[in-house]
């Protein structure tokens, strides 16, 4: 009797198992065939993706994105292809990029600056972008070469205006993309380069109020700024000597043309002793637009003699029958009075109330105080008002004195906007430089005293909200009159700010590195299972003291660091450690947990992360991992999260070591995860369908990466060019039928084989039977054809008319011929005799 098999479709590659037993659905060989709603599509390998040789082995190649790129300095709108190798004919690193036509060096076509020397571990380094910048990083090496400290490197584009405006993008250097160790350096006091070379006067005219008289001292410390948020450790101390009331100004020598762009701030740190605790007092903005350094020609007078009492400007001065002396009488809070001589107004007069006498406050204060306008005919026996309309006294509201200036314009209706900063009169002669202290349209009462008298000199006025500093000729120029100390340094007992790692993963505004090395290039201590982090949003400020070490029974050193739900995931060869980060910017939360899931991972870079979700390989197998199986009570999700169960007598095949060499990505349009087995074989495993399947190519991919769109591509050994899933190769097909059981007693007939199928090249029929797997019946060809067709190929035919027989068979359908040409294979039916 007639008996026909059906298949209803073909869903994925199995050979962990009976091959008998196997549900019809699953092909024991699936090669370069992928499932796709009831059909097989046959699939294209890796073809050529850029075509022209890299010109070395790159360990990483792969897209950096960034507003600014363009095919003049990238490979296309936005994006860059690069190839990185750390150890190209043994140092130093070497980074190519794309043109569009060919392989060439990042110096020139994408960076501003060279790249210059850099030595990292001949190693699959991590590299990672973020926030428009990437980081290649050294490894886990303090110096790969054995003389050179192992460094980062930080590519990104600059285009910021430096030295309030004194040092433009594109007018005195070229906006771009450039090159920077990733280290973050501490400024030295007593040297230029990273230094700062540091120089300083005081002046009366601060608030310093020294326990020691008659002199004493203030010391400083000073932290670079990187990148607007990175901070340096801080310097060595710079002492200064200070007096009742001085006001501090330091000489900052920093020149434009060879500053590090990389540095934006320098925030300055000030203590009473040496070695106490500094506190922040100011930061100095290199990337302010422009000066706030306002400067007038003319217009300050000295308040020792020069009056402003705002309510005479609506007195009308009359005209007195008998001249004589006019006086302003001024009377402060201590009961002092002055009266200071004024020429006698002009008659009909008004608007004036500014007054300049020729008498002399002295060392006195007369700020919003009593004052009353008096006349005297009698040489200053009797006085008496002088003839005005209009108010001639008040209980207050007149300004003048020791510390104070009067001004012949209004400087602004807003009061408080130039309290709290500096003005300076900038006349050598004069040369003053005070704190303001208060603030009332024409005049200013300041810090200190003026010990002489000067009159309609030049000024200029630093606002405390604008940077009390400002730059001229490779100088700032700070001044500090005892500001309000902030909080102290971050980390100001860091010992060191760098830490290598062999691996990295960002999450949650700091980065954190396992295997790794502590002070590279100084001390060099390795810890291969320990796990350093960065500052919070400072990836490159990588405290020493930022460490710990998730441990386990069995020990080994890290092998990778992922994600899951925000929480950290770190890997072991045979353990798993979440790390939640309960409050990301405090340490001192996190909670670090061992998984009872007695697995790990072994490949380095085999184990991809989708999502939440991470597939680590371990030694029985390929497993999916998130918080969710860690956090698992018992064996059961140790079980169903096992990926590589159809599979898994090939993986287990392959020895530990090259498990261990196990490289993997992901094909994000088709939702696969590859495997490189072999120097041509792939698994591939869709992980949406749970379904395995092979890829046969002639590609020896050496590492993945991602184009543009996010498809996976590689390098291809053979080559030496980049290969890309999105692109077609050459290649042949294969499909393997489970082995189907016509009988236990006797061989039965296999009569045909009922093929739907479409393919713009012939296809091959083969039968395998009982006893002779290894050998091919070479059935029926499937002839061309670009439309669905259905063909049934008769299985007696091929030996003259005689029947096979068999108790167990098996059907393939394979086209040996490498193209590109597309086949589909609908359905597979064979049709057997029980007799």
């Amino acid at each position: 009797m007639e008996q026909t098999i059906k298949i209803p479709q073909i869903i994925g590659q199995f050979t962990n198992g009976d091959l008998e037993d196997i549900s019809p659905e699953y092909a024991t060989m699936l090669s370069n065939l992928r499932p796709n709603n009831g059909k097989l599509e046959k699939t294209f390998g890796f073809g050529t993706l850029l075509d022209g040789t890299v010109g070395f082995t790159p360990k990483w190649i792969g897209t950096y994105f960034h507003r600014s790129l363009n095919s003049t300095n990238g490979s296309g709108t936005g994006y860059v292809y690069l190839a990185y190798s750390p150890n190209l004919a043994m140092f130093p690193v070497s980074i190519y990029e794309w043109n569009g036509g060919a392989w060439v060096s990042i110096d020139g076509p994408l960076l501003t600056n060279a790249l210059g020397n850099f030595y990292h571990k001949n190693d699959t380094n991590p590299v990672i972008q973020d926030n428009g910048i990437i980081r290649f990083l050294p490894g886990n090496v303090g110096k790969a070469d054995g003389s050179h400290t192992s460094e980062g490197i930080w590519i990104g584009y600059i285009d910021q205006n430096f030295f309030d405006g004194g040092w433009n993008a594109d007018d005195d250097y070229t906006a771009g993309f450039y090159a920077y160790p990733t280290t973050i350096n501490t400024p030295l006091v007593t040297s230029g380069g990273l230094g700062l070379a540091l120089a300083y006067h005081v002046k009366n005219g601060g608030s310093f109020s020294p326990s020691t008289a008659p002199q004493t001292r203030v010391f400083y410390k000073y932290a670079y700024v990187y990148d607007g948020v990175q901070i340096s450790k801080l310097s060595d101390a710079f002492a200064c000597d200070i007096k009742e009331d001085d006001i501090v100004i330091q000489e900052i020598t920093m020149a434009a043309a060879t500053h590090p762009l990389r540095i934006t701030g320098l925030k300055i740190y000030r203590c009473d002793t040496v070695d106490g605790v500094y506190l922040l007092i100011h930061e100095i903005s290199l990337t302010r637009n422009a000066p706030n350094y306002s400067a007038t020609t003319d217009g300050a007078y000295c308040g020792r003699n020069a009056i402003y009492i705002p309510a005479l400007s609506t007195v009308v001065w009359g005209n007195p029958i008998v001249p004589g002396t006019y006086i302003i009488r001024l009377t402060n809070s201590d009961g002092t009075i002055k009266d200071m001589t004024i020429p006698q107004p002009t008659p009909g007069t008004t608007g004036r109330d500014t007054f300049y006498s020729s008498s002399d406050t002295g060392l006195y204060d007369f700020w919003d105080c009593q004052w009353a306008v008096k006349r005297s005919i009698d040489g200053g026996f009797s006085w008496i008002d002088p003839p005005a309309t209009g108010t001639i006294s008040g209980i207050n509201g007149a300004y003048a004195g020791q510390d104070v200036i009067v001004f012949n314009d209004p400087l602004s209706v807003d009061f408080n906007q130039y309290v709290g900063g500096v003005i300076v009169l900038t006349n050598p002669s004069v040369a003053h430089t005070k704190q303001i202290l208060a603030h009332y349209v024409k005049a200013m009462r300041v810090a200190g005293v003026f010990d002489a008298v000067f009159s309609d000199q030049p000024f200029a006025f630093i606002k405390l909200s604008d940077g009390l500093y400002y730059y001229s000729t490779d100088k700032y120029y700070f001044f500090d009159y005892k500001l309000t100390a902030g909080e102290a340094h971050p980390y100001p007992n860091a010992v060191s700010l760098n830490i290598n790692g062999r691996f990295v993963q960002a999450n949650q505004g700091r980065l954190f590195l396992q295997d790794i090395v502590l002070d590279p290039g100084d001390t060099d201590e390795a810890h291969d299972d320990w796990i350093g982090y960065s500052e919070s949003g400072s990836y490159d400020v990588l405290n020493v003291s930022n460490v710990f070490h998730p441990s386990d029974s069995k020990g080994g050193a890290g092998i990778g660091l992922k994600l899951s739900f925000n929480s950290l995931i770190a890997m072991k060869p045979h353990s798993y450690f979440k790390i939640d980060l309960v409050d990301p910017a405090d340490a001192t939360t996190w909670i670090t947990k061992e998984s009872r899931i007695e697995r790990g991972n072994i490949a380095p870079f085999g184990c991809i992360q989708i999502g939440h979700k991470f597939y680590p390989l371990s030694y029985d197998g390929i497993y999916e991992v998130d918080v969710n199986m860690l956090a698992a009570s018992n064996d059961t999700p140790l079980v169903d999260s096992r990926l590589s169960e159809d599979i898994n007598d090939q993986y287990l095949l392959i020895s530990d070591a090259n498990k261990a060499l196990i490289i993997a990505g992901y094909d994000q349009i088709n939702n696969e995860l590859i495997y490189k087995i072999g120097t041509f074989t792939y698994l591939a495993f869709n992980t949406v369908k749970k379904k395995w399947r092979t890829l046969v190519t002639t590609t020896g991919i050496t590492c993945f990466g991602y184009d543009n769109n996010g498809n996976l591509m590689g390098h291809n050994a053979v080559n030496g060019k980049i290969c890309s899933l999105s692109v077609r190769e050459n290649v042949s097909l294969n499909l393997k039928t489970k082995h189907f059981r016509v009988s236990f007693d006797r061989p039965d007939i296999v009569d045909s084989v009922k093929i739907t199928y479409s393919s713009i090249n012939a296809l091959s029929v083969n039968m395998y039977r009982d006893g002779l797997f290894g050998t091919a019946i070479a059935l029926e060809s499937l002839t061309a054809t670009t439309a669905g067709e259905i063909k049934t190929v008769q299985v007696a035919t091929v030996t003259n008319g005689t029947c096979i027989r068999c108790k167990l068979f098996m059907i393939e359908i394979v086209d040996v011929s490498a193209n590109d040409d597309d086949a589909i294979i609908y359905s597979v039916e064979p049709v057997y005799r029980n007799t």
